[in-house]
């Protein structure tokens, strides 16, 4: 998973043959449910991250609760506002399903990644710089 900011108009990744990874705006046109879901679980993938390592619930109101996440679930929150207002309708409940939706796929995606997430976390405690040719040798590098 990638650590990139969002904001509410989109992001699409774009990786050329030399492994450089562009960042544009996706319009809001292009949006589909799916997208968004996956766009918010990606938002809040480091925080579900950070639960795992305290022991805490992976849940909404552990979320809201603590400011260390707080921003990152009030983007995701706004990322699917923004959507549903571009529909023509923004139903809370159906939001709240979809930020529900995004942080179990978040939850799930990094539990069963643990030992990779690990490994990235280690890497990046030695080096912040890590290109795609780095992470790729620390994912097929096996566990000690």
């Amino acid at each position: 998973m990638l650590g990139i900011g969002l904001n509410p108009r989109g992001i699409e990744i774009e990786t050329d043959y030399e492994a450089t990874t562009y960042v544009k705006e996706r319009p809001i046109s292009e949006w589909t449910e799916e997208w968004c879901v996956n766009r918010v679980a990606v938002k809040l993938s480091g925080g579900a991250a950070e639960m795992q390592v305290r022991g805490q619930a992976c849940d909404r109101n552990t979320f809201e609760s603590d400011c260390h996440y707080f921003s990152d679930y009030r983007e995701g929150l706004q990322i699917l506002q923004v959507f549903q207002t571009h529909r023509e309708f923004c139903n809370p409940v159906l939001v709240e399903e979809q930020l529900c939706a995004a942080l179990a796929k978040a939850c799930k995606v990094i539990c069963a990644n643990w030992e990779k997430v690990e490994k990235i976390a280690i890497a990046l405690s030695l080096s912040p710089h890590l290109d795609a040719s780095h992470v790729s040798a620390i994912l097929d590098t096996p566990a000690s």
